[in-house]
Parts: structure tokens; sequence; C-alpha cells
């Protein structure tokens, strides 16, 4: 639906267009403004990733500012003047140390937005830095919230809204789990990921004799030693590694699974439990404060185990197979929670309601850009960079990674 007073022009930042949480919610939020009548664009630092496509059809225009042999300041007086030229109304910036840096040196007309994905220390330095510039600090988590608290980042600038999530039209309870147990996991294979924590839940299913089949989606550093693992075990044929699915390819998988899996050490809000619990897997979820268990009701809508006691998620599995009265119940409250609390109809009118609350004007700097100290230990200095290029330059000769462009 198209609305006449929405003719602003939005701006997301990411990284780059990896599978991943940045990735995932710039073109979830970005397509959905898009929908209800804003021009959306994405500035995108570096130019890898699979989800370059979602992308490009989801929104307006992709601008790639990549930087290249340039010091620090040279690129953000780039980064600033390119980003003073697109003439953005709003900017939601989710992780790029330079645009954060640019902030002060924008148009007094751009409402500025940081938005905080995870309580890494990078994160909490994007956040604080420059803060006096912007106008909403976004936090997508409780827990992150909190971290900003206590940094001293407290106030009515900070807003937590969720990731949001694409729902299908109605709602399909599952009536039973089956056999061979139908499990899943989904998200990048990282170390906070525990993916070797989904291994020892397998090992136990195995050794109590339990039917199941498991489908690894995702890519990352931690894959060939998950996948080692798996290999060198006596359930290695009920383990498929599908590598990376765009959204679309997910929700089938999904759909097909009867129990979601996630064993990370920490999360924000994750999408891949959102996405599970829309299409009515049952979540087995670690419990993270301030993260999952702001998500999940422990037995209601999923349920919380210890990722340091695998069998807290097999015991789970077992009773649901012998009770899907209670697989249904939990199944059904997951979808309706999804819905009236993740989904894009739920979410973004949080965002808009932030697009017309500006911050008391702040007097602007007088010198050219540069990088405040903060954010001077997560930006490469310029031999630093050079060697980043001949990485880039190795890995398209060894395994053919090539940028979108």
């Amino acid at each position: 639906m198209m609305h006449a007073h929405n003719k602003k022009h939005v701006l997301l930042c990411c990284y780059y267009f990896e599978f991943g949480g940045n990735s995932t919610h710039t073109v979830s939020i970005g397509g959905a403004l898009r929908r209800r009548g804003y021009k959306v664009g994405a500035l995108v630092q570096e130019p890898f990733g699979e989800c370059y496509g979602d992308f490009v059809t989801q929104l307006d225009y992709v601008e790639i500012i990549r930087r290249g042999l340039e010091t620090r300041t040279q690129y953000l007086q780039r980064m600033v003047q390119r980003i003073n030229s697109l003439q953005p109304s709003i900017i939601i910036n989710s992780n790029v140390h330079f645009v954060q840096a640019a902030l002060p040196f924008l148009s007094d007309d751009c409402i500025r937005i940081s938005a905080m994905h995870s309580i890494m220390k990078c994160e909490l330095a994007l956040c604080t830095s420059n803060c006096q510039f912007l106008d909403h600090i976004v936090t997508v988590s409780d827990n992150a919230k909190s971290l900003l608290e206590r940094a001293g980042q407290g106030g009515d600038r900070i807003r937590t809204i969720p990731v949001a999530i694409e729902m299908n039209a109605g709602i399909v309870p599952r009536e039973k789990p089956q056999l061979p147990l139908r499990l899943i996991s989904v998200g990048r294979l990282s170390p906070e990921k525990d993916l070797a924590g989904i291994v020892s839940i397998l090992k136990l299913l195995a050794a109590g004799s339990v039917p199941f089949s498991i489908s690894i989606v995702g890519t990352g550093p931690d894959l060939q030693s998950i996948r080692s693992k798996v290999e060198t075990s006596p359930f290695r044929r009920q383990v498929r590694f599908l590598g990376f699915r765009t959204q679309k390819e997910i929700r089938p998988l999904l759909q097909e699974s009867d129990f979601f899996l996630l064993t990370s050490h920490y999360e924000g809000t994750p999408h891949a439990v959102l996405e599970a619990m829309a299409e009515g897997a049952v979540v087995l979820a670690n419990r993270i404060p301030g993260s999952t268990d702001k998500i999940i009701t422990d037995g209601v809508d999923g349920f919380l185990c210890d990722r340091q006691r695998p069998e807290t998620y097999v015991s789970v599995l077992q009773r649901l197979l012998v009770q899907p009265s209670e697989f249904r119940a939990v199944s059904l409250a997951a979808q309706k929670v999804a819905r009236s609390r993740y989904s894009l109809e739920a979410v973004v009118p949080q965002y808009e309601a932030l697009f017309w609350r500006r911050r008391p004007p702040v007097k602007k700097p007088a010198q050219r850009a540069s990088l405040p100290p903060e954010l001077l230990p997560f930006c490469p200095g310029f031999l630093r960079q050079c060697a980043h290029r001949l990485g880039d330059l190795w890995r398209r000769c060894a395994t053919n990674k090539r940028t979108v462009i």
C-alpha cells in the first residue's frame, strides 16, 4: 500500500552481502519500507556475499563503496561525499564503522539511526561513537540495550525493536512429529554458533537409538571442522550439509522439519529462530539471557535448553515424540507469537515512528572528516588495508571467491 506522506528516502547500510543478521535485516526492513512507498537503497562496503541478488530485487538501488588503497581519512571523506550526494532522508547503519564516523558530516536534514545487532565489543564501540549525532539507537534485543545503558548511553533515544520476518498468509499447525526425527539448524557456521553442541546432541540421539535426520544450512569458518566430526561418526549418513540457501529456499526446508536446534553462545534476536517459529517448527534453543529467553516462553511456544548439557535437548525431543498433543500446542503457539511480535507488519511501523522524531541540533565539527579514536582499532590502517587487498587476490586465485561486481 502506498502512502502519500511516505516520500522519504531511506538508506540502509551494512558491511557486505554475506548471509547473516545484518544483511537479512537490511533486505527485510528495506523491502517492507519500499512496499510502503519509501525510496529505499542500500550502502554496502564490501562487494562479497551470497545475498546480493536479494538486495537487487528487494531494494531500489545498491551502492557499493569499497575502500581501495586509501588511507582511512581519504576513504572516510569519499564516504561522506557519496552519502551526501545520495541525499537520504533517513540513514540506518548496521555495523559499518566508516558510516558511523561520517555522521557528523552528513546533511542536517538526514535522520541518523544506528542499529545494534549483537553484544560484541565492536558493535558497542560503534553505537557509542559519535552518539551525539544520532537521533536514535535501535537494539534488537534487551541484552544489547542493557549493554548500552551500562556504557552510559541511556535516555529516550534507545529503542528495542526486534528483527522482522515475512509471514505466510495463514497459520497451519503441525499435528505431530515424524520418525525419523526431522531436525534442522540454520545459521552462519562460526564459533559463537557452537555447532559442536549440535553434534553432541546427535551423538546422544544415536546412542539412545532415536532415529533422526538433520539438515545443516549455512556456511562459515567452522564448516570443515564440523563436517570432519560428522564424517567420523556413526550417524554421518543422517546429516546433510546444504551450504548457503536463500530465504526463499530456507522456508520449504523449515516446513519439512519438525524441530529447530540452536546452541549458540550468544545472539541478538536470531532471524532463523523466528523464521522457524513462523513455519511451526518447534525450537529448542540455548537459554541466552536477554535474547532467546525474551523470544521463547519455555514449554509454551518453544523450549529453552542448556547447550552445555545436550541431554536437556534430547529429553525434550523424546518427550514430544510420545506426547503429540504437546507438540501441536507448542507449534501453534510459536506461529502466533511470530506473527504478533516479529512479523514485518508488527515491526516496520516501529521504525517509521522514529522517522519523524529528531534530536536537538548539534554543532558540526569544523575540521575535515576523520575517524574518532574509539573506532580506530576496528578500521584497518593503510598497511593493513594493503594486506587485505592481497588477501582478496589470494582468495580469488585459490578459492575463486569473487566480488559481485
